[in-house]
């Protein structure tokens, strides 16, 4: 790994999000690359990493100018507008957020036409599940259903759009470029706007209050500890092939929302508390896959945070004060 990313300078969007700040923490560690840390919160980014001397920052906003020198050899796009955290509230904030970023990153791929480029795109992409694949898991080629007439399908249109315009870049342009598909990442440092009920049981726990789960529970996600999502895309922009989309999940992580939950009550040794639901939950009933991640464990990653590890490593994380969650 160190070998591939020896001398390169990497540019990451996203960096006061939860992905993106746990890539330029895996990346910091290779002393030998040169990290811009690219965010729409400059407090946060120093609160976050403070000064290194091979780190610097810089604003990336997705409906803002795009702020950035020459000189990337690899830029990893894990700064997307939040989709999940704000559709229910701004569809079309969200929906043309996403186009917009895409839309400047490759941008200056084509400009600078040997800098790597890693989208970092979500299992939203898959809609509702037309069938059931018949091991349990699906693969990056599985079909989906997207209802235009929901604005609630502007997660799913949101990552298919990017992907599109990847795909049409790298065939027009000839650019080198790659797509990640993520399950549900969990981990320190998740953004305000994100209000799904696996984050939340994660905040309360941390605060020692008990986790009440206000909806079935039975919604299946396929989870990923932080740190290993972002070890993951590192080795899909060091192996990866050009226009191939990779699923991005613990094989071992999937499980009911309601198993999440207990779990997390479990490793805080708090009480879990099944209660009626106060208020609208339709963002949490969007229907979720099960990421089969066979492509990248090809490519010789392997996660090492099982459910109670990655659990407890966020709350040690937000009860120490060095992150919130």
């Amino acid at each position: 790994m160190k070998d591939y990313w020896s001398g390169k300078r990497v540019y990451v969007t996203g960096a006061d999000g939860l992905v993106g700040a746990a890539l330029v923490r895996e990346l910091l560690k290779l002393e030998t690359v040169s990290v811009v840390a690219a965010g729409r919160d400059a407090k946060k980014l120093w609160r976050l990493f403070g000064r290194r001397p091979n780190l610097e920052f810089a604003e990336f906003d997705v409906l803002g100018n795009l702020k950035v020198d020459e000189g990337l050899d690899v830029i990893i796009h894990a700064g997307s507008n939040d989709l999940a955290g704000i559709v229910a509230s701004d569809p079309t904030g969200a929906l043309m957020g996403e186009y917009t970023g895409v839309q400047k990153i490759l941008g200056y791929a084509i400009l600078r036409r040997n800098t790597r480029v890693v989208y970092v795109s979500s299992g939203d992409v898959y809609g509702a599940p037309a069938a059931a694949p018949e091991n349990g898991f699906c693969e990056e080629d599985a079909p989906g259903d997207v209802d235009l007439c929901d604005p609630m399908s502007s997660c799913t249109v949101g990552a298919m759009t990017g992907e599109m315009l990847c795909t049409s870049c790298v065939s027009q342009y000839n650019i080198d470029v790659s797509i990640v598909r993520t399950g549900y990442v969990y981990g320190p440092g998740a953004s305000e706007n994100d209000k799904r009920a696996p984050t939340r049981w994660l905040r309360v726990a941390a605060k020692g209050k008990d986790v009440i789960c206000r909806n079935s529970g039975e919604l299946v996600g396929s989870y990923i500890y932080s740190a290993d999502c972002a070890k993951a895309i590192m080795k899909v922009v060091e192996d990866g092939k050009i226009m191939t989309a990779y699923n991005v999940a613990n094989p071992e992580s999937c499980c009911t929302e309601k198993a999440f939950a207990e779990t997390v009550a479990k490793v805080a040794g708090v009480e879990f508390v099944v209660a009626p639901p106060k208020e609208d939950r339709a963002l949490e009933q969007i229907p979720t896959w099960k990421l089969d991640a066979s492509k990248v464990l090809a490519l010789g990653w392997k996660p090492e945070y099982d459910l109670e590890r990655g659990i407890d490593a966020t709350l040690r994380a937000v009860t120490s004060g060095r992150i919130a969650v």
